[in-house]
């Protein structure tokens, strides 16, 4: 039985991936669907932040999503917020490129990012926070193998309002590798 070949690279951030990246941070139709909260940033800014995530941390994996089938930077994914006492961190994942969109390129980073935090890093627990009124995103997750924990009221602030987010966790003891990821 040959194993199907994921539809993406995850691969570090580059100095040269600014352009892209730069593009993706000031879309505020991104952020709409995402946490966190839009503020545009310019060139030097980006370049700093492309700087810092590039390099190896304790505390996060930092990668982006390359779209196999033709080998552009698509998006990218985080483990965030690394805790090696609890083995536990934060998933966070966008495609930026909004014609790469629907296509399971997320899915597939998610999938790659899920099987090395528990395989590599050997974390027992990793979470996520979603907007509850993304519902695409959240029955990706719940495919993946997340349940839903808890909401957290008023935890962010969209569009000058507070907004609630949904925390789904998943732990490795509760994964089946073989059948949850390629």
């Amino acid at each position: 039985m040959s194993a199907e070949v994921s539809p993406v690279i995850l691969r570090a951030l580059l100095p040269t991936d600014v352009n892209d990246t730069l593009r993706w941070h000031n879309d505020p139709s991104l952020y709409a669907t995402l946490a966190g909260t839009f503020r545009p940033v310019d060139r030097a800014t980006e370049e700093e932040w492309l700087r810092r995530v590039s390099q190896p941390a304790a505390d996060a994996v930092n990668l982006g999503i390359v779209d196999r089938s033709n080998g552009a930077l698509v998006g990218c994914v985080y483990l965030r917020d690394l805790d090696q006492d609890s083995r536990s961190g934060e998933l966070h994942v966008f495609i930026g490129d909004s014609a790469s969109r629907g296509r399971g390129l997320g899915e597939a980073a998610c999938r790659a990012m899920i099987r090395h935090a528990f395989d590599e890093l050997g974390l027992r627990r990793i979470h996520l926070k979603v907007l509850p009124e993304n519902v695409g995103a959240i029955r990706l997750y719940e495919r993946l193998g997340f349940v839903r924990e808890r909401l957290e009221p008023g935890a962010v602030i969209k569009d000058g309002a507070p907004r609630d987010l949904l925390v789904m966790g998943m732990t490795a003891s509760a994964f089946d590798f073989g059948n949850k990821l390629p």
